[in-house]
């Protein structure tokens, strides 16, 4: 239901807007050789008003809308997450017989409050995006990943297309946060924060994988990504403590209706990526390799050496690479 909320005080008039909305399916129809459907759609927006910029607590309010004669429905946002917009749905997505995807998914606008790794709390407006449980496939003969059983989500219970020949996705968890310091805000050294912006993903993803093709084995399992980045700072400023340190308080990023994933990265670490899993390859009988791959970029702040009267640091960016191991015995000419 939609509601607005006008209350009257005596210097001025504040009106605050909620909405909350569901639906069970909707597809796109008439547009050829395009499939999108969407099910399970949850739709919430919490709007402040304008004098006094605050927003109803209905997690702590026991209000409900009317939805028809005999029906109605019970208001439930969180007020801590201030203004806020949200969407969530179950999304399929077919591309001719090429592109085939399949998960659920989640948008969210709000302000929140983070904490940067030199200490300070800054106030940001946050755009976050998720997605949950995707199996994604593109190639020839049809889907690789299909609820074949009916049960409403693709898994590891449903039988796989033997006839798909392509690339194929399955089990990606997918999380990013951006968030944008709100004017006025100082970082612990009283820097300016006008303008700077932090960016936050976390990706994991149980295969990655080429299937239909006999002769050629490739496949990445256990993959994962990470990154924690800042942006825009003002000149002078050391990037290494000005990253949103997750680590001591994980940030949920909604990716369905009913699932999240967190951010989780050490701040300590500085500016980060991270890129890491276990690499298979085969072709035919003639070459075989496997093993563990990880790309790693930071960036820290060390003390050289310290005195009573004098501290001296370094910044120091970092990269680290570990190729796949070779197993000998399928090695050519083995």
């Amino acid at each position: 239901g939609i509601y607005t909320f006008t209350v009257v005080k005596s210097v001025a008039e504040a009106t605050r807007v909620a909405l909350e909305a569901s639906a069970a399916s909707a597809r796109l129809v008439g547009v050829q050789d395009v499939t999108i459907a969407v099910r399970d759609v949850g739709v919430s927006i919490n709007l402040a008003d304008a004098s006094t910029d605050r927003v109803i607590d209905f997690a702590s309010s026991d209000f409900s809308v009317l939805t028809g004669p005999n029906s109605s429905h019970r208001m439930s946002m969180d007020g801590v997450n201030h203004e806020m917009l949200s969407v969530s749905a179950g999304v399929t997505i077919q591309l001719a017989n090429y592109v085939y995807l399949d998960g659920t998914a989640a948008f969210e606008k709000r302000s929140d409050s983070m904490t940067l790794v030199d200490g300070t709390e800054v106030k940001v407006d946050a755009l976050t995006v998720g997605a949950a449980n995707v199996s994604a496939f593109a190639g020839l003969g049809g889907a690789y990943r299909t609820d074949t059983n009916a049960d409403g989500v693709v898994d590891d219970q449903d039988l796989l297309n033997p006839d798909s020949v392509g690339f194929s996705l399955s089990d990606v968890n997918f999380g990013m946060g951006l968030f944008y310091a709100q004017d006025g805000q100082l970082n612990a050294a009283g820097k300016s924060l006008n303008n700077v912006r932090w960016l936050a993903l976390s990706v994991d993803a149980g295969a990655v994988e080429v299937v239909g093709m006999p002769s050629l084995t490739l496949a990445v399992t256990s993959f994962e990504v990470q990154v924690n980045q800042v942006h825009n700072l003002a000149n002078g400023v050391n990037a290494a403590n000005q990253v949103i340190d997750f680590s001591g308080n994980a940030y949920a990023v909604r990716t369905g209706g009913d699932s999240e994933i967190n951010l989780e990265m050490d701040g300590n670490l500085g500016p980060l990526l991270r890129v890491q899993g276990e690499v298979s390859a085969q072709v035919g009988d003639f070459l075989s390799l496997s093993g563990v791959l990880s790309f790693e970029q930071s960036t820290q702040e060390l003390t050289l050496n310290e005195t009573a009267d004098e501290v001296q640091r370094l910044s120091i960016e970092a990269s680290s690479r570990a190729q796949p191991a070779v197993d000998p015995t399928k090695a050519a000419g083995y």
